[in-house]
């Protein structure tokens, strides 16, 4: 019988593992799930992964000869294009996303996933399951050291899933034939309110009564907090449903809205509920904070229909709301700048990007071709808006079509709680410092 999922320490280890190949028992499936590898003294997710060195990558698995369970292509080594990895949690749980140690082997890195596609399903068995696509996604090559992080691939939106299915397109050697792997996999379940289970989920409206920000207990749609956002439901007995986040039901070309934070924990912007219309999470005389170093809330939301919502008190009938996010200590600023893919679709920009380690959201800026060359690479000159600050999503559609001759420039990069990353490519062919020409430009994203 299935115990259901294991969400432990802030992410959900899967139940067990299928592979379309594996190469032999020492890189088998479950170095996937089973911790090997891994080290630190903080969470899971903030773990590193060792790159065995000296030895055949035996803390990770890579595809190979061997049926893993759904029935190949393997090879000596396999086709790369048909390889798929699926995990089963063990019961249905509402994602957020996927923490993922790509293949570290010293020496071998290019066998680490470079793109793949997610799919999810509710179905038990992975060889007869319907799988509905989540998105496509790339993965930066692994460092091949001893200290390889975690890279988060975020959802758009909270999904239900028992099955997770990767679909395996490249890696980053670009062969077709190559011994494709991973390193460790971990599930973001998409609430992290109450991590400890005492009961600090509760906030009080003065006209509605209690607040659930964690409806169905872990892995359920309660809350999540992210440094730039958050998303998931809260629930009300005497108001139903509110939504933090558009992107909850997929309604954000329609309705633009969600609750946001700074970074350092101060929020703004807005919630909806059908029965409470909008709540605003920083009124004039009012605003809600999430301490840093802590998880727990304070301060007050104001519901155009229900009121002031309070998320702490210390009176006669106490209640804290509290996250498992914090930013205390901060990670490091993420480094690295990701590869950039525009293409044309109509009279839009459709831009993407892939992932940096570390990175939970993303700054993009758009700048004149014209004026970046004839001032010598002058980004003060040239850099002319931000076109999106704290962006969570890998994509933006931009609809701005130049002149005839004329050319746009973009420039993204990642950052984090603990602040922005760097426009800056270390490249050889880089003239000047592009972080301070944009700053100095007034057109920074702030």
């Amino acid at each position: 019988m299935l115990s259901g999922p294991a969400v432990l320490g802030g992410v959900v280890t899967p139940d067990s593992v299928v592979t379309t190949s594996y190469y032999s028992s020492n890189t088998a499936n479950e170095n996937m799930i089973d911790g090997s590898g891994l080290s630190g003294a903080g969470p899971v997710e903030t773990q590193v992964h060792d790159a065995h060195a000296g030895g055949s990558g035996f803390t990770m698995w890579h595809a190979g000869p061997n049926d893993g369970g759904l029935g190949g292509p393997t090879g000596t080594p396999p086709p790369v294009a048909g390889q798929a990895v699926v995990f089963d949690l063990g019961g249905p749980v509402w994602l957020d996303g996927v923490y993922i140690w790509n293949f570290n082997q010293a020496g071998w890195t290019g066998r680490g996933v470079n793109d793949f596609e997610i799919l999810v399903s509710g179905d038990s068995d992975p060889l007869t399951a319907t799988f509905t696509s989540v998105g496509s996604f790339s993965l930066a090559q692994a460092c091949g050291c001893a200290t390889e992080g975690a890279q988060l691939v975020s959802f758009a939106a909270a999904v239900s899933a028992r099955l997770v299915k990767f679909d395996i397109a490249t890696t980053h050697s670009g062969q077709v034939n190559n011994y494709v792997g991973l390193s460790e996999v971990r599930f973001l379940p998409s609430d992290n309110v109450d991590p400890t289970d005492a009961g600090a989920q509760y906030a009080w409206g003065e006209n509605v009564g209690w607040l659930n920000a964690e409806p169905q207990g872990d892995g359920g749609p309660g809350v999540h907090v992210d440094d730039f956002e958050l998303t998931g439901w809260m629930w009300g007995e005497n108001v139903g449903w509110i939504s933090l986040s558009c992107k909850n039901d997929s309604t954000c070309a329609a309705t633009d809205y969600g609750v946001l934070n700074d970074g350092g924990g101060v929020l703004s912007g807005y919630a909806w509920g059908e029965n409470t219309g909008w709540v605003n999470f920083a009124p004039a005389s009012g605003g809600v904070v999430i301490d840093v170093a802590t998880g727990e809330f304070s301060g007050h939301a104001w519901g155009e229909n229900i009121g002031w919502i309070s998320f702490a008190s210390s009176g006669t009938h106490p209640f804290q709301m509290r996250t498992g996010w914090n930013c205390d200590p901060a990670p490091p600023a993420p480094a690295g700048s990701p590869v950039l893919s525009v293409a044309r679709s109509g009279t839009a920009a459709e831009l993407s990007w892939g992932s940096i380690a570390g990175a939970t959201g993303y700054d993009i800026v758009e700048g004149d071709l014209t004026t970046l060359r004839s001032s010598g690479g002058d980004f003060s000159q040239a850099t002319d808006v931000c076109l999106s600050n704290h962006r969570t999503t890998r994509s933006l559609s931009h609809a701005d079509t130049p002149t005839s001759g004329e050319g746009i420039w973009y420039l993204v990069r990642g950052e984090n709680c603990a602040g922005k990353g760097s426009h800056d490519s270390d490249g050889a062919g880089q003239d000047g410092l592009r972080d301070a020409e944009i700053t100095a430009s007034g057109d920074d994203c702030p």
